[in-house]
Order: structure tokens, then sequence, then C-alpha cells
């Protein structure tokens, strides 16, 4: 399924998050599902992800090491650097710092 990337217009601070969905209207009706709190729908921006198609099914776990080789922030410290480090070294440092 395809990927979107969802955020609310103007509000940065909210972050995004993403969800799976045939198009993209589909997708911002999926908002409600997240955590992103948007005033009404019509602030709700959807835009497409296909680095993460097909990872519906997906852990969390590989999920977070998805976006961080994509360069996602993340609410936390101490990550290994995306471009440098291993997937094996993100997956010790998430064991280590969710687990």
């Amino acid at each position: 399924m395809k990927a979107y990337i969802l955020s609310v217009k103007n509000y940065e601070e909210k972050g995004e998050d993403i969800v799976f969905a045939e198009n993209a209207s589909k997708a911002r009706s999926k908002v409600w599902n997240t955590g992103l709190d948007p005033d009404d729908f019509t602030s709700v921006r959807a835009r497409r992800a296909p680095n993460f198609d097909g990872m519906e099914s997906a852990s969390e776990r590989d999920m977070f090491k998805a976006k961080w080789r994509d360069g996602w922030w993340f609410d936390a410290t101490g990550y290994p650097d995306y471009e440098t480090a291993s997937d094996e070294d993100f997956y010790k440092w998430f064991d280590w710092f969710y687990k």
C-alpha cells in the first residue's frame, strides 16, 4: 500500500506521522488515528512517502529504523548518525533506549 506523511498546515511543531492508504484523500482521513491533533480536517496535509511503501506490516522497530534512515528526528537522545552508522548500530540503540 502507498505511504503518506501527514502533517498539519502551519503547525510544524505538531510533527508528522506516516499512514498507509490507496490515495491522499483516504490518507488524510486517517489523521484522527495519529497524535497530530489538527484543528479541522482542512488543515491536514498528505504527501507521498514512497520510501515507506509496503511497510504497513512492519514492526515498530523496523519502522523507526526506516524513519531514521530517511533522516527523521526523534524525540530521544543518543541515536547514531544515520549517514555513518549501520543498521545494527541503530538496533542496539533502539533496544537500549526503548526497552
